[in-house]
């Protein structure tokens, strides 16, 4: 896979926070660059213009930057968080908005990526934003994250198939995931693996959002 910091688009700046973030936690790392390929592909679905589809790609790779203020116990525990340690996964939306605040060519971003974590019903983090209040680049962020960390493994669950996965997102469309949103990702990844069957509901073995 094309490594993020090699992009000659990138700033020294943000190449620096990807090279720290990926020193910390590699598979962070190479999940938010296929993140980025995913929302690429749905912010165009949705005939975003290249200034917008700029701010939904560097959105969707910083998204998790303020995971390196996140203790590698935490993210590698194997079993469920307990509620400290969700506490302390919920704060890393707003570090990351923090860092990038700090730099002028990012500064523009802080916003989405602190909102990059909230649900579409206002059940997200760390401010409970709902609906049109959250960033558009931040919605298509959150759910093409959220798939990728449905169908990739983790140390607490096994990956979910490809046609569950589209399932799971169809089903918390207008709950956890804007609905435009949703049904661009559905639209451009499910035909090819679409399979019968129920959708995973609340309560199964994946983190939307941790990953």
């Amino acid at each position: 896979m094309h490594a993020p910091t090699q992009d000659p688009g990138l700033s020294s700046s943000i190449r620096s926070l990807l090279s720290v973030e990926a020193q910390h936690d590699r598979p962070t790392a190479l999940h938010s660059a296929r993140v980025v390929r995913l929302a690429r592909r749905v912010g165009r679905a949705l005939g975003l213009d290249p200034l917008r589809l700029r701010h939904v790609a560097l959105v969707a790779l910083l998204h998790d930057v303020g995971k390196v203020d996140v203790p590698r116990e935490i993210l590698d525990k194997p079993g469920p968080l307990d509620e400290q340690e969700w506490r302390t996964v919920r704060d890393h939306p707003g570090h990351g908005a923090d860092l990038l605040a700090e730099l002028p060519e990012t500064a523009h971003l802080a916003e989405a990526i602190r909102a990059s974590h909230e649900r579409w019903d206002g059940g997200g983090y760390p401010d409970g934003l709902s609906g049109y209040d959250i960033p558009l680049t931040s919605r298509i962020s959150f759910v093409c994250d959220s798939f990728d960390a449905m169908i990739s493994n983790r140390p607490y669950r096994v990956a979910m198939p490809l046609g569950a996965a589209l399932d799971e997102v169809e089903h918390e469309s207008g709950r956890q995931f804007c609905p435009t949103a949703a049904r661009a990702l559905v639209e451009i990844v499910g035909p090819p693996w679409r399979v019968l069957g129920r959708p995973r509901r609340r309560g199964s073995s994946w983190r939307c959002g941790v990953g």
